[in-house]
């Protein structure tokens, strides 16, 4: 039986901001963010029909989200870190409308809106999460809020897209936008609409990121987590959109480049085993380990031709390594920044996700302007070995 103690403990986990409520919290956002993640490639893939135009769309997305991340820390300003966090579902709500007009510029605005929302989720629930959880709890609950989101990453890329292919569109918009009305809803209810920094809280040099560029910049340890997290997105920014472009051009259906999307990120559900293998040894081997198996298996895709399995399971096999670096480097700026310059140093971090969504995409529309789908992953793998070069610097105590 269960004990009054032990429900009085659980009821105290969901409903107290912590690493147990992060982790629903980035459940629910990841049901809505994933129900829509393959589609709009799949879509502009039918309408442009080549993968260098899907590219462009994507570039311009990830310079819009660029531009709004400069006017994001006035929004957390502004609206405190709750409140800035469920924007981010609030804009999410917006895509599937975006969507359902099935233009090419209906589905260029429901990207840039997915990034503008993904923006005010990650850097929302890091704010957060830096205010209520202890620092040394930190690396049990990035494990656990990645745990969290692998069962939405696992289930909803590929239902999204059966429902698009296969029932009727707006099941899987509505689903979509459950979630992020699910997600508001779950946010109120731990008390974070009211609840986060007052505004005079928040120093200066974190409303203008670009005043603390410098000091940034001057901080071997976080340029070092900048760049490496800037590789870890940049391999899960491709994966989303040309795992399923390759799947589809190699004769299968959207619904099957949909499950090796579903399939690589439902890994997440390993994360807790690279947290603990972290502590276990170290975060340095993880990360050098993780970035050396995702060059290696993104670079064997271009030798698989025809046998369209064989490039899938190495796909898969870089998503597990992606989900290890997903586990370990966030934890190098945790621990890098000091804890009185983290609001200003965490803004100017947080811009590794534009980063991560503008270069590859616009390094691989110049790509597929002279050749072949293979030279994308040839690209990310280039760039996955030299994350792996620069992991030697991380500090072996970390």
């Amino acid at each position: 039986m269960i004990t009054e103690t032990a429900l009085r403990s659980w009821r105290d986990h969901v409903t107290v901001p912590g690493p147990v409520a992060f982790a629903i919290c980035y459940s629910l956002e990841s049901c809505a963010r994933a129900m829509l993640i393959t589609i709009p490639p799949l879509q502009a893939l039918a309408l442009l029909g080549n993968a260098r135009d899907v590219s462009m769309i994507y570039a311009a997305a990830g310079a819009a989200g660029l531009i709004f991340g400069l006017f994001m820390p006035i929004l957390a300003r502004r609206l405190q870190s709750g409140r800035f966090y469920a924007l981010g579902s609030a804009l999410l709500v917006l895509v599937p409308a975006a969507l359902a007009t099935g233009t090419v510029s209906g589905i260029a605005g429901a990207i840039v809106l997915t990034y503008m929302a993904q923006a005010c989720l990650l850097n929302g629930i890091n704010l957060l999460m830096m205010s209520h959880v202890a620092k040394r709890e930190l690396v049990r609950a990035e494990s656990l809020k990645f745990f969290g989101g692998a069962t939405g990453w696992l289930v909803c890329p590929v239902l999204g897209v059966y429902l698009f292919e296969h029932a009727a569109p707006m099941w899987a918009f509505g689903l979509s936008a459950a979630a992020g009305v699910g997600h508001i809803v779950y946010v109120g209810r731990l008390g974070l609409l009211h609840r986060g920094e007052a505004p005079a809280a928040l120093p200066e040099a974190a409303l203008k990121p670009w005043l603390s560029f410098g000091r940034f910049m001057r901080q071997p340890r976080l340029v070092l987590s900048w760049v490496l997290n800037i590789g870890r997105g940049a391999w899960w920014s491709s994966f989303f959109v040309y795992a399923p472009i390759y799947v589809v051009t190699m004769g299968t259906t959207g619904t099957t480049g949909a499950l090796v999307v579903s399939l690589g990120t439902g890994l997440l559900y390993v994360i807790p085993l690279f947290g603990r293998l972290a502590m276990r040894i170290g975060v340095r081997p993880v990360i050098i380990g993780a970035f050396v198996a995702a060059g290696v298996a993104t670079a064997a895709v271009t030798l698989a031709g025809a046998h369209v399995e064989v490039g899938i399971v190495m796909l898969l096999i870089g998503a597990l390594a992606g989900v290890a670096l997903d586990a370990t480097t966030q934890i190098t700026f945790y621990r890098a920044a000091r804890a009185r310059e983290r609001p200003e140093m965490g803004m100017v971090y947080g811009y590794y996700r534009d980063v991560a969504s503008l270069l590859p995409h616009t390094l691989f529309a110049f790509l597929l302007s002279f050749f072949g789908l293979d030279s994308v992953f040839l690209a990310i793998a280039a760039g996955m070995f030299a994350c792996a070069w620069l992991g030697r610097w991380v500090p072996r105590g970390m």
